[in-house]
């Protein structure tokens, strides 16, 4: 899978809160609504293409071009989101996610069960709705808050 290219559906269950906040981006960049937000170790901006050390900051509520470091960007930081992506399945509910360590992008259909050297975890599969292609994922329950 690639980053994203355009906005797709940043779908949450209103029962619970998402915890919007805003964050100063790392550098000038693409934004796309619904997308993964990692934050820099270093010093907590944003980004959309985290290393191994970065871990999840949430998802991106608006689309947005920044033009330089430090524009601040909306993003949800809890909740539990509806994504669509292959590896939702029912032997992967109460799995823990994250952004894989060979996909290191913003794109939510390139989760994958936690591994070795994958990106900080991004939630826990709640529900999955229809096995392979979607489901719920429970970004307030990460076993692994950091890293893998």
């Amino acid at each position: 899978m690639a980053a994203l290219a355009a906005d797709i559906a940043a779908v949450w269950d209103p029962r619970w809160e998402i915890g919007m906040i805003q964050k100063p981006c790392a550098a000038a960049d693409i934004f796309y609504r619904g997308g993964i937000g990692s934050s820099v170790v270093a010093d907590s901006t944003l980004t959309l293409t985290p290393v191994n050390a970065d871990f999840y900051a949430g998802v991106i509520m608006e689309h947005k071009v920044t033009t330089a470091a430090a524009e601040l960007v909306w993003v949800a930081s809890a909740g539990r989101w509806f994504f669509t992506c292959a590896n939702f399945s029912d032997a992967n509910v109460n799995e823990t996610f994250a952004i894989q360590a060979t996909d290191l992008f913003d794109n939510p259909a390139t989760l994958d069960v936690t591994g070795a050297t994958d990106v900080g975890a991004v939630g826990t599969l709640w529900v999955v709705s229809t096995s392979g292609t979607n489901g719920w994922l429970d970004t307030d329950n990460r076993f692994l808050i950091v890293n893998a």
